[in-house]
């Protein structure tokens, strides 16, 4: 499943690029920076366990680094 989501990013990303605008970048910005802070206290600190039962209710497996 990781390299179809792999190809799925890819493909977003390649249409953002060559069809977006400026109002689509801001977009993604807004969208985008606060889901990097984040992954990032999720990853330093503790994944709350709401977030590991959505993870797992849409995928076959969940591991905790």
């Amino acid at each position: 499943s990781s390299y179809i989501w792999t190809m799925s990013f890819m493909f977003v990303g390649y249409l953002f690029y060559n069809y977006g605008n400026d109002d689509t970048e801001k977009l993604l910005v807004w969208l985008l920076n606060p889901t990097l802070y984040m992954a990032y206290f999720f990853q330093v600190f503790n994944i709350p366990d709401f977030v590991v039962n959505f993870f797992l209710s849409i995928s076959d497996k969940f591991e905790r680094t």
